[in-house]
């Protein structure tokens, strides 16, 4: 009988290991190359990953009954190159305000620019709180996106965010 007890403890014991174990490795050990909601993509080394942002805009979506954006890594190249160019009209204009034109194509494209968010959370968050934006990320009609940050350090606004969705 006592053996049977000792042999239940040590199964207990190494089941709370386990279970522990499995836990830890869940926690937040993120390196810092490894980007998160609100890792700073402003400081040097940082990489912005663009599945984290689907994945917050597809929460975002679901709680709305709205289905999912699929990624489409075309989009995700424009969005880097308007993210790009929106820094360089900064850079090359100091004083000014950058041209962040916002678009509807005429091939059921929709562009979205801003700048300054230094994380993925902050720019979702400016995103949701402009109505425009905001229509861009819960159309019904959009099945695809792509999205994009860029860093440039001597810029004013030092990040720059571009989310493209399409109907196609």
């Amino acid at each position: 009988m006592a053996a049977a007890i000792r042999g239940k403890s040590a199964l207990i014991l190494m089941s709370t290991l386990v279970v522990g174990l499995a836990l830890g490795s869940c926690g937040s050990n993120r390196t810092s190359s490894t980007p998160g909601l609100y890792t700073r993509l402003d400081h040097a080394g940082q990489a912005f990953d663009p599945a984290i942002s689907v994945s917050m805009i597809n929460g975002y979506r679901r709680d709305r009954n709205l289905p999912p954006l699929i990624f489409d890594a075309t989009l995700a190249r424009e969005a880097e190159v308007r993210a790009a160019n929106a820094a360089e009209a900064d850079r090359s204009t100091p004083g000014e305000v950058p041209a962040l034109k916002n678009e509807e194509t005429p091939d059921g494209k929709t562009i979205r620019l801003s700048a300054g968010y230094r994380t993925a959370a902050e720019a979702f968050s400016g995103w949701r709180d402009v109505p425009a934006h905001n229509a861009a990320l819960l159309s019904r009609q959009a099945t695809r996106i792509g999205i994009a940050a860029y860093h440039v350090p001597s810029s004013r606004y030092r990040m720059y965010w571009a989310l493209v969705t399409s109907i196609r």
